[in-house]
């Protein structure tokens, strides 16, 4: 693998039982600091390709093909040392609804806690000074309510903003992010991908973003990737597939992004101010 790629996939084919494959024949890679961004509708295959790079497929799932990640055969040489080892450190998850992963019993600060001590032994306070330090880097200026919070006294931005947080705490090499802005509107996805853009500038983190918004491809991406019915259909930089869409699907996908306060999200610039 080239030393700026810090992951590579190749023939990439994943099978649930009986049904028509969800990923089909695919291959990509990314750079140190890249943003990928995977377009499709639900049951496009794009939410199984990111849970396949962490080896998060259910046993009973057919799956083919290599997942290089840093010379590390993922399908072959994770075992759950490694995978513990890597999982959450080194590659992280965003996901979709960071509601549902998180304890409604439980305070921010608990769960926060369990996150950092699943991979490094750190007393309680230095837990705290991460935390408080991770989260004003998501624009939290008041670090300790949120702490002192359980998840339902939190609105679902500040929920998502939370869950990249965590994601984050360890500047992680590779974020997975599985529509990290679907359960948000349309002035929140905004705040939401600033960040992003402004993490992945900061600690060089490349991130494999998730998503059916173009809108969202079209702001953030260095390349897109357009999937559909389990295929590849078309990649490229940012600007080849907005600016020259080769298939119908891609143009259809373009056609269909939101608008905020009548100028389209894609026509936002894109540098981090």
């Amino acid at each position: 693998m080239n030393n700026d790629k810090i992951l590579e996939i190749k023939d990439l084919n994943i099978s649930y039982r009986q049904k028509q494959a969800a990923v089909s024949n695919l291959s990509l890679s990314i750079r140190r600091g890249e943003i990928l961004t995977i377009v499709g509708e639900s049951g496009s295959g794009k939410s199984s390709l990111i849970h396949a790079i962490l080896g998060l497929l259910p046993a009973s799932v057919s799956i083919s093909g290599t997942i290089v990640y840093k010379e590390k055969y993922v399908l072959k040489d994770f075992d759950d040392k490694l995978r513990k080892e890597i999982s959450g450190k080194e590659i992280a998850m965003v996901f979709q609804d960071s509601l549902s992963h998180l304890d409604p019993i439980k305070k921010i600060a608990y769960q926060y806690d369990e996150f950092i001590l699943a991979h490094e032994k750190l007393t309680k306070e230095e837990c705290r000074k991460l935390e408080r330090e991770s989260l004003k880097k998501l624009g939290f200026d008041d670090a300790n309510r949120i702490l002192n919070s359980y998840p339902f006294e939190l609105s679902g931005g500040m929920q998502q903003r939370v869950g990249i947080a965590m994601a984050l705490t360890f500047n992680p090499a590779l974020l997975l992010a599985d529509e990290p802005t679907s359960a948000l509107d349309v002035t929140l996805q905004v705040q939401v991908v600033e960040e992003l853009l402004r993490l992945s500038k900061d600690f060089n983190t490349a991130m494999i973003i998730v998503t059916h918004n173009m809108g969202v491809a079209a702001h953030i991406s260095d390349n897109i990737a357009v999937m559909k019915d389990g295929k590849m259909i078309e990649y490229g930089s940012k600007e080849e597939v907005i600016k020259s869409p080769k298939t119908e699907y891609t143009k259809k996908l373009i056609e269909a992004i939101p608008k905020l306060e009548d100028i389209r999200f894609a026509d936002r610039k894109s540098e981090v101010v």
